[in-house]
């Protein structure tokens, strides 16, 4: 007849990071928090934890945690186990001539991912001197990770570790209001773009932790400049307590932050001009030299007969008929046929 039981429970993870500091002590795997990250993800992350209770008292006999990684997913069991605690051990520890700097287990959370730093091995030998290892552990929801913390809070220090008040905070980009303004003339109808201002507004955006920060309301500035951003947005990584300078996380990941500007139609400038109340009668603008219209043959050679001698003509009067010659279609072939006389000519002399 057996005298304990055993309840399993089992979560799916979707991350796993570790962190192990070999040849360290106790001191320096604290206060460094260095040693290089390796990160497993699916196919298949299982954690696994075992709790046996006694029959006879209903004490806890023992707190196992595993997790494994299945890398086959047709079901045959090809796991590697890369963790196997029994967290029930470090309630226990005996005492040895070095102090205990701090606890030798405990655990940090926040949304989906936990934190685990635990000594190891627990008991110092000759060949082997304590070290704190971590590792961390990214659950499929917040949900599965606060049934995991309720399960080994009587047996191991948890901990929430809050978001960070200004280093990984996410600014919301400010989106400076831009004035257009149309003009209004006299007697024309009023129109919904005069003194209007096009806004564009910000949707408030997330993180991929789920926090949504809403965008600071638009301040009126003649000119377009863009907030300051304090940084990417990005899961931060899970700290431990205030006397360890490390933090336990991978290093940060950057999160995509999408942020879309929608503008009201109604505040738009229509797109119909403004209409103009200047009459008729008002002073046409002034002709470019292509646009004045070609003067008639017949008066441009009445003008040369009545003056016989060009040379005689004023220079106002001279670059007036000039112009005039010029401004015709056929000035150029006018240019080659006067060419091809004084060829004729200089062949005659």
């Amino acid at each position: 007849m057996a005298h304990s039981t055993t309840t399993t429970a089992s979560h799916i993870l979707t991350k796993y990071s570790k962190c192990y500091i070999s040849g360290g002590s106790i001191q320096s795997s604290q206060a460094d928090g260095g040693g290089e990250w390796q990160h497993f993800v699916n196919p298949v992350l299982e954690l696994v934890l075992d709790i046996k209770k006694s029959r006879l008292n209903n004490e806890l006999e023992s707190v196992r945690l595993r997790i494994l990684w299945n890398m086959d997913t047709s079901g045959i069991k090809n796991e590697v186990l890369f963790e196997d605690l029994d967290l029930l051990a470090y309630s226990d520890i005996p005492a040895s001539g070095q102090p205990m700097p701090s606890l030798p287990l405990k655990a940090v959370y926040r949304d989906a991912v936990v934190g685990i730093r635990y000594l190891y091995p627990i008991i110092s030998t000759p060949d082997a001197q304590p070290a704190f290892r971590r590792f961390q552990i990214t659950f499929a929801s917040a949900h599965s990770a606060l049934e995991f913390i309720k399960s080994i809070r009587n047996v191991c220090p948890c901990k929430v570790n809050p978001l960070p008040s200004s280093g990984n905070a996410v600014t919301a980009i400010r989106a400076r209001p831009t004035q257009v303004a149309r003009q209004s003339f006299a007697g024309s109808a009023p129109s919904r773009g005069v003194g209007s201002r096009m806004q564009a507004s910000s949707r408030p955006f997330s993180t991929s932790q789920g926090t949504t920060v809403q965008p600071p309301p638009s301040r009126n500035n003649s000119s377009d400049e863009m907030g300051n951003r304090d940084g990417p947005a990005g899961p931060a990584c899970i700290g431990w307590a205030n006397e360890i300078s490390s933090s336990l996380g991978e290093p940060r990941a950057m999160a995509t932050t999408s942020m879309q500007a929608n503008s009201s139609l109604d505040d738009l400038p229509g797109s119909t001009p403004p209409s103009s109340s200047v009459g008729d009668t008002s002073m046409p603008p002034p002709r470019l030299p292509w646009q004045t219209p070609a003067p008639d043959a017949s008066s441009l050679l009445s003008g040369v007969r009545d003056s016989t001698k060009l040379d005689n003509l004023s220079s106002s009067e001279l670059e007036d008929l000039v112009s005039r010659v010029v401004c015709e279609e056929g000035f150029s072939k006018l240019l080659q046929r006067v060419d091809s006389m004084w060829r004729i000519k200089g062949l005659l002399q």
